[in-house]
Formats: C-alpha cells, structure tokens, sequence
C-alpha cells in the first residue's frame, strides 16, 4: 500500500532514511582513549542528481555516541537494556522502583555501563541533599517535567523549573519531551507555533512522543510522529530533538496494538531523515484495556521477542553510522514515493539516508530492492561548502 506524503510548512513530506548492509557536554560521550570506529563500508547512490528544492535544514549535533534512550527503566532490567544497545536511562522525580533508593540505582546503572538523565537531586522524590549529583558517574543531563500539557504547564512554567534546574547544575543539558499530537494539525497557527516555540525555548534538548500505533494502529500513519519531529527542529532554531519509539502494546486504547518490527524501524530511520539526531524507547504497558494487540513482559517492559531482536539490531546500526547521522542536513522534499530521504554533509562527503516508506511493497532504488520500511545509506559525492 503506498502511503499518501503530508503537508508540512506547505512543503509536501516525501523523504525518509536507512542503511546499507543490513550531549554536546556530553549526554554520552565515549570512554576515556576510546576512539570513533571506522564507518562501515557503503554502497555510493548512482542515481539522478539529488534535489534540494524545498529540503527542510538540521543542524548537527555533538555527540561521540547515538543516544538511545530508554523511559523509566526497572532498576531490575538495567543489564537487558544495556544489552539491548541502550546508553541513557531517563527519568523525571522517581526511579524505578519509586521505593528504592536512588543511590542502590546509580551502582547499578553505573555496572550496566549506563548514563542517567533526572531531575536534579534536592528535587528528586525524596529529595536528596544538593551535594549528591557531583558524586554521581551517571549523570549527564537533567530532565525536565514530562508532557507539560498534560500537566498543565505553560512555557513560563518550564522557563521557572528549567531556571531551578540550571541553578542546581548550569553545565548540565535540559531534556524536555512534549505531546506530538498536539502539534500535527495542517498549518498549525499561532496559538500552537507561539507556545511551543517558547517550550523548546525552556531546554537544550527537545523529544517528542507520538504513540500512534498504541492509539489507533488504522487511522494514525507514522507520518505523524515525523512531522512533529520535523515542527520541533523547526521550532526548536537548531536545538537537537529526539523521538519516542513504540516497543509495546501499551493497552491505553481499544483500536492500539504493539508496532509490528517494519513499524518500529520506520519509526526510528523516518525520524532521523526528519531531523531527529537522539531516540528514546517507551517499553512500558500503562494501560489496562483489551485491544487489538498482544501482551508479551511485564508493566515495566512489554517489548517482544521480534521487536526486541529488531532494536538490538538496528541500534548497532545507530552506533556504527552516528557520525553521519549527528551531521548537518537536510531532509529532501523531492525524492520518488514510496521513497523518503535526507542527507547528511560529513567530512566532506555527502551522505543519502532513504526509507521505504512503504508497508507492503518492495520498491527498487538505486539498482536494489527494499523491503518494506526498510532504510540504506549511500555515499553520494562531495558535501557542499558550510555556509557563514
């Protein structure tokens, strides 16, 4: 089935991302004398000329790691998702579990080999004396209150706690994730521009959450989440986004279910070629009713064993092309449907990141097939010169 282009900006949606061959301070950065490993080896595009028209800008990102985020992880299940290719635990005032103490979590995180992203600790429920964050390993980033819409905050209310936050540690970076489907109306006006431009204007690092398989797997696409991915980069002048990925069945809707492995890839590469230089993973299962999915784990982590074997896939994946991927970019407007497309300019090579953006069909690019929602990389040709 191919699947209809949005219209963002005016600009009709119709490029995506993948890969050939199968926090500025630091939110990570690698090891100490651990250095960047060499890029694998990709095949070059030998197709038209790429076309910028219309290609929507990102800016590059700082980061000697591809963050890949996991939400309020079970302290229990720290050593499965550092297996998994997870590198950040996230969280707002309460670990997992709320009645343990945050420093039994720090040990543990730190044997998984895994960064934290919190709030500061006199603000952490229970509160912590101040002191305690310059002794904690994990520690690369503050958090700020998550979904502020759905907690009625306005953006002077993040401005405040982000001002709080800063006092606490002003060389840590501020996370804030806000509500995707508050913001995916064509030509969104002023009274949802103004406001969200002002919340980004709170961190130095926006996410997005868009669950749309878990609300309604028939009628929301995953265009959706690309588009409020694309609106934040927007918005957010330069700021690095990141995007929530489904794992799942959340069970929060009676018409949801769990992403089916294609899905949960398109999700990610599509957000890259949108803008997105960071991911996160929802694992949870908060809800409780009947859907049109499968229940697989427990409440803290219902990923399956299928979309489990997918993300330790595709975060290798992640890892090995980070470079290319926290380059500066574009996505392209102008490439074949069903194919999406962005590039990326790294030391001096152009660099074409394509997903199929297709749930049934096999589609030829560049003299190969691709599977349905599948991505490649491709080298193609010198990087332009950086503009002043």
């Amino acid at each position: 089935m191919r699947l209809t282009p949005l219209r963002v900006f005016g600009i009709a949606l119709a490029g995506a991302a993948i890969w050939c061959g199968s926090l500025t301070a630091a939110p990570l950065s690698a090891p100490p004398g651990q250095k960047q490993q060499p890029l694998p080896p990709l095949k070059p595009y030998k197709g038209p000329k790429l076309d910028d028209t219309g290609a929507v800008p990102s800016a590059a990102f700082e980061s000697e790691q591809f963050v890949i985020a996991c939400w309020v992880p079970s302290m229990y299940d720290l050593d499965k998702w550092a297996k998994r290719g997870i590198n950040v635990a996230w969280f707002n005032q309460r670990i997992n579990p709320k009645e343990k103490p945050l420093q039994e979590y720090v040990w543990k995180a730190q044997a998984a080999g895994l960064k934290m992203w919190r709030y500061p600790a006199e603000y952490m429920d229970p509160p912590l004396d101040p002191s305690f964050d310059d002794k904690d390993p994990t520690l690369v980033a503050y958090s700020l209150l998550d979904e502020p819409i759905l907690h009625k905050k306005s953006p002077e209310d993040m401005k405040d706690q982000a001002l709080d936050f800063r006092k606490a540690n002003p060389k840590l970076k501020l996370i804030l994730n806000l509500e995707g489907d508050k913001f995916v109306m064509p030509d969104p006006g002023p009274g949802v521009v103004g406001p969200h431009t002002e919340y980004m204007e709170a961190c130095d690092i926006g996410f997005v959450d868009w669950y749309v398989k878990n609300r309604n797997a028939d009628r929301y696409p995953l265009s959706h989440l690309w588009t409020a991915v694309e609106r934040l980069v927007v918005w957010g002048k330069t700021k690095p986004v990141g995007a929530f990925i489904e794992c799942s069945n959340q069970k929060i809707a009676p018409e949801g279910r769990e992403p089916t492995v294609g899905e949960m890839r398109a999700q990610v590469a599509g957000s890259i070629i949108h803008g997105a230089r960071l991911i996160a993973y929802f694992p949870q299962v908060p809800g409780k009713r009947e859907n049109k999915g499968k229940y697989f784990g427990t409440g803290n982590d219902g990923t399956p064993p299928e979309l489990e074997a997918e993300m330790i896939k595709i975060n290798k994946q992640l890892q090995a092309l980070a470079p290319i991927l926290h380059a500066r970019g574009g996505r392209l407007t102008t490439l074949p449907e069903p194919m999406i497309g962005a590039v990326r300019f790294y030391k001096g090579t152009t660099y074409l990141i394509v997903l199929n953006n297709d749930d049934e069909e096999t589609t030829t690019f560049n003299g190969e097939q691709i599977e349905p929602y599948d991505w490649r990389v491709y080298t193609a040709g010198p990087a332009p010169a950086e503009k002043d």
